[in-house]
């Protein structure tokens, strides 16, 4: 019974996974701007983003992470603070995709570690709200496909939200 509850959960993923690269690949990436649209998102944009918690999950001291991203259409590159250095998450691995003045820049991978084999999915949706900061969602998704299905780490996330600054034309 465990094996056909695993093997649904694992055919449910993989449906949502395609469903998520269908839907993310159904326009074109890169500068595929809307007519009329004139927003600029090149250059580069720095900021802190608050973690987002589930009711009743808040910790006693917010948490927060400082992102960089680096717009040069088509190509974008995102970084995380660690320990005061840049550290570039993904390289080569992210995308960006444009509608009018919005974006969406997604990076999705797989690899594997002591819990074997994981599934890992970076979202960060950005709009402006001026010539020179960004307001930007940000959701990270991962998925150890080799875990039991009670495991605390078989699925797991995080979102943060908060502003980005051009710090560089």
């Amino acid at each position: 019974m465990g094996e056909i509850i695993n093997r649904t959960s694992a055919i449910r993923s993989m449906l949502v996974m395609c469903f998520i690269i269908a839907a993310f690949g159904a326009a074109p990436f890169g500068s595929a701007l809307a007519a009329g649209t004139t927003t600029d998102l090149t250059g580069t944009w720095e900021g802190t983003l608050g973690v987002l918690y589930e009711p009743g999950d808040v910790p006693k001291s917010p948490e927060t992470f400082t992102l960089r991203i680096e717009i040069n259409e088509p190509s974008v590159r995102v970084f995380l603070k660690q320990d005061g250095k840049w550290i570039d998450a993904k390289p080569g691995a992210f995308r960006i995709q444009r509608y009018r003045s919005n974006a969406i820049i997604a990076a999705m991978d797989s690899g594997s570690d002591e819990d074997g084999v994981w599934a890992e999915t970076w979202n960060i949706t950005v709009a402006p709200k001026g010539n020179d900061t960004l307001l930007a969602i940000y959701a990270r998704l991962v998925t150890n496909e080799d875990l039991p299905v009670p495991s605390e780490h078989k699925a797991f996330g995080v979102a943060g939200k908060g502003e980005l600054n051009r710090v560089k034309r």
